[in-house]
């Protein structure tokens, strides 16, 4: 019932609090990869919330999920990147500009420093924009069969648990491509086995 609610608020008001409530509901009932899914939901609006990153540790920590990785950069979310970057490139035009119209002996150092974090801010953009690109997904059932083909005629290959992260390469209809860090593999699961973060 508490979870009707809350699904019902998610669509008119979508945040953390709702998100991170429908998370906890979920978890409560057993179903561990829509827990993930709403942490995840959660986690993109607020990077840095304490307990929305434990919850999701403690999820990959559950399922022994090797492709977890707690990346403080990638908590970082893309709009800052780019701010960051623009911040530092006008920092080290400013120093340009100052070197140019005066040339001091002292600006070196501040060119040279100013130089060294606008090119780590390009990286950390360039980075973030990058991951930005990827879609990400849970796997929502246990044991989902990855497939070698967008069907259920092909092999499965390997299963994956309820709760595994996964990257989407491509699409039909009924069926995903994804790809797995951990396992080096790709391969087809439908649909209906995993939810879109």
């Amino acid at each position: 019932k508490a979870l009707e609610k809350f699904k019902m608020l998610e669509s008119e008001y979508p945040s953390v609090p709702i998100f991170y409530n429908i998370a906890n509901t979920y978890f409560r009932v057993g179903k561990i990869g829509l827990a993930l899914v709403y942490y995840e939901r959660a986690r993109n609006i607020s990077p840095l919330d304490e307990d929305v990153n434990f919850n999701i540790k403690f999820i990959a920590d559950m399922i022994k999920d090797a492709d977890y990785e707690e990346q403080p950069i990638s908590k970082i979310k893309l709009s800052f990147a780019k701010f960051l970057f623009s911040l530092c490139f006008l920092i080290f035009a400013i120093a340009v500009s100052i070197k140019i119209i005066k040339p001091v002996r002292d600006m070196f150092w501040f060119l040279t420093i100013s130089l060294i974090i606008f090119v780590s801010s390009f990286g950390l953009y360039i980075y973030r924009y990058h991951n930005e690109k990827e879609i990400d997904a849970v796997v929502i059932t246990n044991n989902a069969e990855v497939r070698s083909g967008p069907d259920e005629s092909f092999k499965v290959n390997f299963t994956l648990p309820e709760g595994k992260e996964i990257l989407i390469l491509s699409r039909t209809d009924k069926w995903f491509e994804i790809g797995i860090k951990s396992l080096g593999a790709k391969g087809w699961i439908e649909k209906e086995y995993i939810e879109i973060i």
